[in-house]
């Protein structure tokens, strides 16, 4: 089998920031890799991000990483963002262009137009068609599109997942449960997309009465991640987007929200009144995360909600 030549790379196009998509990236630039990396702006700074959280838990677990922080500073130099919709040149007789696939900030399906246009490639990633708070549906229509390479994750005949309004309608009943016997709820939540998320459900719910009032704890990387969210209020649900331009009112600052800046306290947030409390990391693999779940598994009265 031949070998991979890097040198016969053209360039690299990153669809979206979570780590199975872009998280071995900078491994290219330290085995020489020179070229450009094409991918969204919100993209770019969120793999940044990931990229370099994932190198401080790597060396709080004491396991050697496949690349240091110089790839990572790298990879950003030779990063090139692009807008949804911008036609760009990558190679030779290949264009590239971006469009939402609605899945995270920044998400892209990517259109390869090839040659004189006899052939167009969409690559999906990771997408989403259903409508949510946080960011617009999927684009669905191409010009043309000879080969599509598609995400298959949840594909099977039997994976139906319930509608936008059954799903908030589920976790505001549970975290209303749980408030009403003065117990906790906490959400392991990944840090880029669904703790985002689920920030706007709780906000809205709240304001609109349908959530008992009480304070949301924010631990991990997840303030660091929304502010990436509020720094691209361009690539968000329309409704987010208006808000926060036009409006002058954020959803992500909400007064329901504080950030947790220290661990110091989570006893007194664990020994304190009945809460929300969102932490990474979102597969109970590790993080703020486990520390709560150790404290408060005790407590029949409280509920941990996973897999939302």
């Amino acid at each position: 089998m031949p070998q991979f030549d890097l040198d016969a790379l053209d360039a690299v196009v990153i669809s979206h920031a979570h780590l199975d998509h872009c998280g071995f990236l900078p491994f290219l630039f330290k085995y020489g890799y020179d070229g450009p990396v094409y991918c969204s702006a919100p993209t770019s700074s969120l793999m940044t991000l990931l990229q370099l959280d994932y190198l401080d838990v790597a060396n709080k677990q004491g396991f050697m990483p496949p690349y240091s922080q110089k790839e990572v500073r790298d990879t950003v130099m030779h990063t090139i963002p692009l807008r949804y919709g911008s036609v760009t040149d990558i190679a030779p007789d290949i264009r590239l262009t971006l469009h939402n696939s609605g899945h995270i900030l920044g998400s892209s399906l990517i259109h390869l137009h090839i040659g004189e246009g006899l052939h167009n490639l969409v690559y999906t990633g990771d997408y989403k068609y259903g409508k949510s708070m946080l960011l617009e549906p999927a684009v669905s229509m191409f010009p043309r599109a000879e080969t599509i390479i598609t995400e298959s994750t949840y594909g099977a005949p039997e994976d139906i997942m319930p509608t936008r309004a059954e799903a908030e309608q589920s976790i505001t009943k549970i975290i209303n449960e749980t408030l009403d016997r003065e117990g906790k709820v906490l959400i392991p939540v990944p840090a880029v997309g669904r703790a985002q998320e689920i920030m706007l459900v709780i906000d809205d719910y709240m304001r609109r009465g349908l959530l008992k009032e009480a304070p949301v704890f924010v631990e991990g990387m997840i303030s660091e991640a929304t502010a990436i969210h509020t720094a691209y209020p361009e690539y968000l649900a329309k409704g987010v987007r208006n808000s926060i331009l036009y409006e002058g009112i954020n959803p992500f600052q909400s007064d329901y929200f504080t950030i947790v800046e220290h661990p110091s306290a989570r006893e007194e947030i664990v020994d304190g009144d009945q809460c929300i409390i969102l932490a990474t990391s979102g597969m109970l693999e590790g993080g703020p995360v486990i520390d709560y779940f150790k404290r408060l598994a005790g407590d029949k009265r409280n509920t941990i909600i996973s897999n939302v």
